[in-house]
């Protein structure tokens, strides 16, 4: 996903990064992170096509709001603009 979207990829996996990986599987299955990633990748505003030019990252996408934000449809385009 980081590759085909032009996000930054992930270097290294700290204990920190695992850590908070290890409790994100534990709070979503499976088909919440596939439709999370789903939501990244239709979304401009994630890809960087904003105006600050931010884009979403690994750690971003560990923290514990942002999965059900995404499921939650809040980056959708359509809610993203706002």
């Amino acid at each position: 996903l980081a590759t085909d979207c032009a996000l930054p990829t992930v270097s290294k996996l700290t204990s920190a990064r695992r850590r908070k990986l290890s409790a994100r599987i534990r709070d979503h299955p499976f088909e919440d992170w596939a439709a999370a990633l789903a939501a990244i990748r239709r979304s401009q505003f994630l890809r960087g096509e904003n105006d600050r030019g931010w884009r979403a990252n690994f750690d971003w996408l560990l923290r514990p709001e942002t999965i059900p934000k995404l499921l939650e449809g809040q980056y959708d385009e359509q809610t993203a603009a706002r």
